[in-house]
Formats: C-alpha cells, structure tokens, sequence
C-alpha cells in the first residue's frame, strides 16, 4: 500500500484536527507498513499466535520476562522475589506509584496531608519512602549495616537496589541483597499504617529490628 485513506465522517475539519491528522499520516508513512484488506485484530508480541492471556501474563512476569514498570526505568523483578505474595503486591503498587498515601486521598477534603511518620510535610510516595525524617534515619541505619548506597528519591532508592543486586558475587548475597528493599518499604508503610490508624508511637530501632526479623524468616 503506497497512500493511506483515512475517510471522515465530517469534511471540515479545524486548523488543529487537520494538523494531527496530518501528523498521523506522516507516522503512517515512516512506518511503512503493509496491510491485507482483512478486519483488524488484537495482536500481542510476546504471544502471536494465542495473543494475551492472564495466564500467559503471569507466566512471563513469574521468570522475569516483563519486569515491573519503575519511574526510573530499572528493572526489578519483583514477581520472582522469594517473597510473602502480600509483599510483591505492594511492591508492584510501589513501583507504579499506587499506594494510597495521603495526598492521593485528596478526594477526601477532612483528610489530613501530613506525612504520617513525621508531620511535616506532604505525604507522597516520593516523601514518604525517601525523604521523610524518620525514614531517612531508618534507611541511614540500614546503608549503614549493609552495603545499599544512600539515596534521597524514589529513582534513586531503585538505583541503588540495583546496583546491590548487580555487586553481589554469590547467589546467597544477591538473594539476601534483593530482600532489602522490599523489606525496608514494607516496614516503612507498615509502621506508617499503625501510626495512622492505631496511633502507635514510631521508633526507628523497633523499624530496624522489624526488617531484621523479615529478612532472617
């Protein structure tokens, strides 16, 4: 096919849609593409010949094919984690920046924004996990009792995770390193939870003996 026909519903059309049309086309045109005269059908890279699956998903996430989507575009293979299943869930909702922290909540105009371990600023999932006062003494303690580089985002909390992974000689070491951030995060939105809604007082010590016992099991 040499020419793209594009039949519209409507003849006239503004500046700006006839200028994305026009945008289309060209895209078309780079592409180069050849297509049969046959209706069009869902077609899915990893799968061609049965397309997507649930099943077939989850199979590929499982030996790490598809790795979770991180804000800094690092992979991290959370689905093959040895793991608790709760834990992969929240680490695959940290990943995509889904957790219900307290300025998604915005919804609620009674809801409080303030960071639920220190108060003082905002709670997102950038501060709450990263540059929180209490979190930064507890991700201070764990830098110092292990070999993960300090961080102060999100971006880089995942860089330096992978960079441990990558430092690891042994597969003992690159297991034990691999359960240091789910572990940490995991604690954090924990300890976060029980002060919000049971009130209970924070303690980094309490936080670092809490990671401790979830990497050892």
């Amino acid at each position: 096919m040499s020419r793209w026909c594009i039949p519209l519903r409507r003849s006239r059309l503004s500046t700006a849609e006839a200028s994305q049309l026009q945008s289309l086309a060209d895209c078309l045109a780079e592409w180069g593409g050849h297509f049969d005269s046959g209706p069009d059908r869902p077609w899915w890279q990893l799968d061609p010949t049965h397309g997507f699956t649930v099943k077939g998903c989850y199979d590929r996430l499982r030996r790490g094919i598809l790795s979770a989507p991180l804000a800094c575009g690092s992979p991290l293979r959370i689905w093959r984690l040895k793991i608790p299943m709760k834990i992969k869930v929240f680490m695959w909702l940290l990943a995509k920046e889904r957790l219900l922290t307290r300025d998604r909540a915005k919804w609620r105009s009674d809801s409080p924004v303030e960071c639920g371990l220190c108060g003082e600023a905002p709670e997102s999932i950038d501060h709450l996990f990263s540059q929180c006062r209490v979190t930064s003494a507890f991700w201070r303690k764990v830098c110092s009792a292990t070999s993960l580089a300090p961080f102060h985002s999100l971006q880089e909390m995942w860089e330096a995770n992978e960079a441990l992974r990558i430092r690891s000689a042994s597969r003992h070491a690159r297991h034990v390193s691999s359960l240091i951030i789910p572990a940490g995060t995991w604690v954090i939105w924990r300890t976060r939870n029980d002060a919000v809604f049971n009130n209970t007082s924070i303690y980094v010590e309490n936080m670092w003996e809490f990671m401790a016992l979830l990497v050892r099991d």
